[in-house]
């Protein structure tokens, strides 16, 4: 019997590895309750965790929403590419960046405590229903006042690497959408500038979803390929 079992064992690390599964650990800065769409599926909890096992590897779109009190709000939209047998830790934060911390082998657990497929939320499990704190909407998008200042420091400076300064100082003090990245990218002359800088808004923006649109900004394939590939495979 016991040999039985061993053999059951290692059957299911054989199938593990064949089809390529990954799983996630993803832990936030502040207990709240939390909706994240994740598989084609929402998951609704109140805690500062989120666990999901045996999903089959690759690219995936993540998005979180946090309650505020009276509806979910976005915190996070985005891709991760998860390696097969891994499993991977993230940290969200509250000006929603989504950070890598730690990759693991994944290994076969003899009496999960968690059943296989299905999402493990909160801390302590299942869920932590009770001593959460309301946690700080993210960063609104720069108003309109605000941007065209902005638009109009670049316009008066002479050269790229003055205006991307400009821009690099402005991306840590305030949240730009896709859309107001696109408008800044219009105002450089060379291509590498232009790459550089979407590559760096991309990275502080909580608007990842819409970068696709600032495609046409660029002159060349291979800079839209380049940049293409950095959303896909960013992790920061």
């Amino acid at each position: 019997m016991k040999r039985l079992y061993l053999l059951c064992s290692f059957f299911l690390m054989e199938m593990a590895i064949a089809f390529g599964h990954a799983s996630v650990f993803i832990d936030f800065n502040t207990p709240a309750a939390y909706r994240i769409s994740f598989q084609g599926a929402y998951y609704t909890f109140n805690g500062n965790s989120f666990n999901f096992d045996e999903f089959d590897a690759g690219v995936q779109q993540i998005t979180v929403e946090r309650f505020n009190g009276n509806n979910y709000v976005p915190i996070y939209n985005g891709i991760m590419r998860f390696e097969e047998n891994v499993r991977t830790y993230a940290r969200l934060d509250d000006y929603g960046r989504l950070n890598v911390y730690q990759k693991e082998p994944l290994v076969v657990v003899i009496n999960p405590p968690v059943t296989i497929n299905q999402p493990h939320c909160g801390t302590p499990p299942p869920t932590l229903s009770h001593g959460c704190t309301q946690a700080p909407p993210p960063p609104p998008f720069a108003n309109e006042s605000d941007y065209q200042a902005l638009i109009k420091r670049l316009e008066g400076a002479w050269y790229d690497d003055d205006r991307r300064v400009i821009v690099m100082n402005a991306l840590r003090y305030q949240n730009y959408s896709a859309e107001q990245v696109r408008g800044m990218l219009k105002k450089f002359w060379y291509e590498d500038s232009k790459l550089a800088v979407a590559k760096e808004a991309f990275k502080y923006s909580t608007d990842k979803a819409n970068f696709f649109k600032i495609n046409d900004v660029f002159w060349y394939s291979a800079s839209i390929q380049d940049f293409n590939e950095y959303m896909l495979n960013f992790q920061g």
